[in-house]
């Protein structure tokens, strides 16, 4: 369909964390096959942003991959939230189990008249 994604807003809450520096940046990248353990195949980034290391509250824009689930319905399988660069640092997040929430606008196609 001609629908259109005008945002798609990620929202998680952190319990703990632990990290070298000040800051992290999390990325999410979506599933390319059924989730099958940490072997699965995943996209390139499709976001990325930095946050304090404090923070409990993280939100995230994924609008693309909104619009992608949107025109490829029968291949969503779903996203993967990690820590970036994922080989630099020793940091960890615990997240809150059930806070993760995704908000989406979208904009649905004129109706014919």
């Amino acid at each position: 369909n001609n629908t259109k994604a005008v945002y798609g807003e990620l929202t998680f809450r952190a319990m703990g964390h632990y990290g070298l520096r000040d800051s992290i940046e999390i990325g999410v990248k979506y599933l390319l096959k059924p989730f099958a353990g940490f072997d699965t195949e995943l996209s390139p980034p499709i976001a990325l942003k930095k946050f304090a290391l404090s923070d409990t509250l993280f939100t995230i824009d994924i609008v693309k991959y909104v619009q992608r689930m949107i025109e490829h319905p029968d291949s969503n399988f779903g996203f993967f939230i990690y820590l970036s660069p994922e080989n630099y640092d020793i940091a960890n997040i615990k997240l809150i189990s059930g806070s993760h929430q995704l908000k989406v606008g979208y904009i649905k196609p004129p109706r014919e008249r």
